[in-house]
């Protein structure tokens, strides 16, 4: 069994901060427990996508809730659906699974706006986090220019009102915690 990662024990201990008094209670709403395991309450995905001549193509992130994940390419296919390439996948553990709800409650996923930044006409790049029927969509995002996602959103930030910053902040830690413990997890 793989231990969580550094970043994300940083991640939970500074939300815990942020959140006093937020416990086992508020993870109910991004974790359950069923036969003995511990299981998201609900499918998460994390959409980068781009907009362009050829339609939207970009690379989907989900997390199951048995903590079974995978990232793939996607891009339009003839007849109006969704080709997918798979890349990568793995497993997470119930422990990673624990730090990974917890970073989604201290963040407050449940919380995000609907929609975000500045929606650009052409060739839109957007982020899209679906939590369960939750939905929260960042607009306006740069190129990442060999950044992970949440060093370009982090970086992307400074350009937005204070208020919108923060929001780009949250959206910054989930997708890192993402990042972090998928990569982490589908290490031999």
């Amino acid at each position: 069994m793989s231990m969580p990662s550094p970043f994300l024990i940083a991640t939970v201990l500074v939300g815990m901060m942020a959140h006093p008094g937020r416990g086992a209670e508020a993870l109910k709403s991004y974790l359950v427990e069923k036969d003995g395991r511990k299981l998201l309450k609900e499918r998460l995905t994390l959409r980068e996508e781009q907009g362009g001549i050829a339609g939207i193509t970009g690379t989907v992130w989900t997390i199951e809730p048995s903590g079974e994940w995978r990232v793939a390419k996607f891009g339009p296919r003839k007849g109006g659906t969704e080709n997918l390439e798979p890349l990568r996948g793995g497993m997470l553990s119930p422990a990673q699974l624990e730090s990974f709800a917890r970073v989604l409650d201290s963040q407050d996923l449940a919380g995000l706006p609907e929609r975000t930044g500045p929606e650009s006409k052409v060739n839109p790049r957007r982020l899209v986090l679906q939590f369960g029927q939750k939905r929260a969509t960042l607009e306006g995002i740069p190129p990442k220019r060999n950044l992970s996602i949440a060093e370009n959103l982090r970086k992307a930030a400074a350009a937005h009102a204070k208020a919108d910053a923060g929001t780009w902040e949250r959206f910054a830690h989930i997708v890192q915690a993402m990042e972090t413990e998928c990569q982490e997890a589908g290490r031999p």
